[in-house]
C-alpha cells in the first residue's frame, strides 16, 4: 500500500486418511516472470529488498492456498502471490486505497490472472471472508496502520483453524528515526489483538526486514493443540476426536512433529498443489516424516518435486539405464520450486516396512545414501526396478524389469536396510523420540 493510507486522518503430525500427494504437473506459465514484472523503479528498488521468492518460501506461500494480503496497495505484491498459489488458489487484496484497489484489480486481469479478488476494507476492520483464509500477509506497511491491534483482531476470524498470519516489516531501531517497527513493539500489538509469535526470520535482516510468524490464540477455553504451525480453538471438537485426522505429538515444550502417510506415488496433475500445500503446512514444525509403511511405490515426478525441496537444484538423484545400459531417465531436483525448500538441518526421518517397494524405495534410497533423513523400520521390499505389464494371455499378464539404477547398489531382492531397525509398529514412536532428542 501506500506510505499513507492508514495513517490518515480518517483513521510431529500424522495424517490418519492416507494423503495422496498426487503427482508432479508444471503449475507456472511460460511468461510468469512478465507477468510478475515490476511497474516502476521503485517496485524494482522493493523488490531487490524484499525478494519475492525468498520472502513467499519463508511465510510458507504454496499453490493452492488461500492468501489475503492487507494493505496490497497497487498488487506489487499481490501478482506473486498469486502466481505462486496458482489457478488452484486465491488472493484475496485488501486495502483502504479505492484508487489503488482498482489499479491492482486492473493489474492482475492484464496480467492474465483471474485468482485474484479485491477488498475496500476499513481502517479497523479488513473486512475479510469469515474461516476463508491459509495465511494473511502484510508486507512493509504495518507501520502505516492507525490502530494495528484492532485491525489484527478483526481480521483473525478470517483465518481457518490451521491459518497463520505473517509480517514483512522494516525493523526500527528503539529511538531511531525512519519508518519500520520495533520486534518488542510488534510482539506485544500482535499478540494483544489474540496471536502468539511463533518466530522471527531475520534471514533478510541486512535489509532491515524482519518476518513475523504468529499463530492464533486459544481464548474460549475449548481444547488446545499446540506447536509451531497449531494453536488455534477448535470449537467441539476433543483431541481425541481430532487425531481421526490428524496427530499432532506435543510435550511441555510445545514440541511437535509433522508426519505425512504416503501410500504411493501417483501421476494425477493434481499432486503439486497438494504436496505444495503439506509441505507449506509443515514448515514451522520441528521435524518431519515421511510414513512410507504401506507405500508399494508410483511414479519419478514426485520423487523429484519432494526431493527437490530438501537437496539444491540440480542435484542428482538417480540415473536409470535401460537393459544395454543406456540412459533412460537422469533423474536431478528442480532448480526451481513453488514452495519450500527445506534447511539441511531440519530433522527428517522417513519409516519402512516390507511393504515398502518400487518408487518408494528409490526415494528412501536417495535420503538415505545423502545422510538427508534417518531411515527407521524395517527392510523395504526389495522390488526397486521399474517395472511394464506384459499380456501374455487374455487371463494373465506378466511385470517385467525394464530400468535400474545405474550407479547404486543393487539392493532388488534384497531391500534397504533402515539406519534403525525396528517393527513396522514401533517406527513411528522411534522417530518421533529421535526428533525430539535432537538439538534445538
Amino acid at each position: 500500500m501506500g506510505t499513507e493510507e492508514r495513517k490518515l486522518p480518517k483513521t510431529i503430525f500424522l495424517a490418519r486418511a492416507a494423503i495422496a500427494l498426487l503427482a508432479f504437473a508444471a503449475a507456472f506459465p511460460q511468461d510468469a516472470i512478465d507477468r510478475v514484472a515490476p511497474e516502476n523503479a521503485n517496485e524494482t528498488r522493493l523488490n531487490r529488498l524484499q525478494p519475492p521468492s525468498q520472502v513467499m518460501d519463508i511465510i510458507g506461500a504454496a499453490p493452492g492456498m488461500t492468501i489475503a494480503e492487507i494493505g496490497a496497495g497497487r498488487g506489487r505484491y499481490v501478482v506473486h502471490l498469486a502466481d505462486r498459489v496458482g489457478p488452484t488458489g486465491k488472493i484475496y487484496a485488501e486495502d483502504i486505497d479505492e484508487a489503488a484497489l482498482h489499479h491492482c484489480a486492473v493489474r492482475c486481469r492484464r496480467s492474465g490472472f483471474d485468482n485474484v479478488e479485491t477488498i475496500l476494507g476499513g481502517f479497523t476492520d479488513p473486512k475479510l471472508p469469515a474461516t476463508t483464509l491459509d495465511l494473511i500477509f502484510v508486507i512493509s506497511s504495518y507501520h502505516h496502520f492507525n490502530d494495528p491491534v484492532a485491525l489484527m483482531k478483526n481480521a483473525r476470524p478470517a483465518l481457518k483453524p490451521t491459518g497463520r498470519l505473517a509480517i514483512a516489516e522494516w525493523v526500527r531501531v528503539p529511538g531511531g528515526r525512519g519508518e519500520g517497527t520495533t520486534p518488542e513493539t510488534m510482539k506485544s500489538q500482535i499478540e494483544e489483538a489474540g496471536f502468539v509469535l511463533e518466530r522471527i526470520d531475520k534471514s533478510l535482516e541486512d535489509n532491515r526486514l524482519y518476518i513475523y510468524l504468529f499463530r492464533p490464540r486459544a481464548s474460549d477455553g475449548s481444547p488446545v493443540l499446540k506447536g509451531p504451525s497449531l494453536g488455534q480453538t477448535l470449537p467441539g471438537m476433543t483431541p481425541e476426536l481430532f487425531a481421526d485426522v490428524l496427530r499432532v505429538h506435543y510435550d511441555l515444550h510445545s514440541f511437535v512433529e509433522a508426519n505425512r502417510r504416503l501410500n504411493g506415488f501417483s501421476s494425477s496433475k493434481e499432486a503439486l498443489p497438494v504436496a505444495g500445500q503439506a509441505l507449506a503446512f509443515v514448515v514451522n514444525c520441528a521435524g518431519l516424516v515421511f510414513d512410507l509403511r504401506e507405500n508399494g511405490g508410483g511414479f519419478p515426478e514426485m520423487i523429484q518435486f519432494l526431493s527437490s525441496c530438501f537437496f539444491p537444484g540440480g542435484t542428482k538423484l538417480v540415473t536409470l539405464v535401460d537393459r544395454a545400459g543406456n540412459i533412460a531417465n537422469d533423474l536431478r531436483t528442480l532448480d526451481q520450486i513453488p514452495g519450500v525448500r527445506f534447511r539441511e538441518s531440519w530433522p527428517v526421518c522417513i519409516l519402512t516396512s516390507r511393504e515398502t517397494a518400487s518408487a518408494a524405495e528409490r526415494f528412501v534410497e536417495i535420503f538415505k545414501k545423502s545422510g538427508r533423513a534417518k531411515i527407521i523400520g524395517e527392510n523395504t521390499k526389495g522390488a526397486t526396478h521399474p517395472a511394464r505389464e506384459i499380456d501374455i494371455h487374455r487371463l494373465f499378464v506378466v511385470s517385467i524389469p525394464f530400468l535400474r539404477a545405474g550407479e547404486t547398489e543393487n539392493v532388488e531382492g534384497k531391500g534397504i536396510v533402515p539406519d534403525i531397525p525396528t517393527g513396522a509398529k514401533q517406527a513411528l514412536e522411534q522417530a518421533v523420540d529421535f526428533i525430539k532428542k535432537r538439538p534445538a
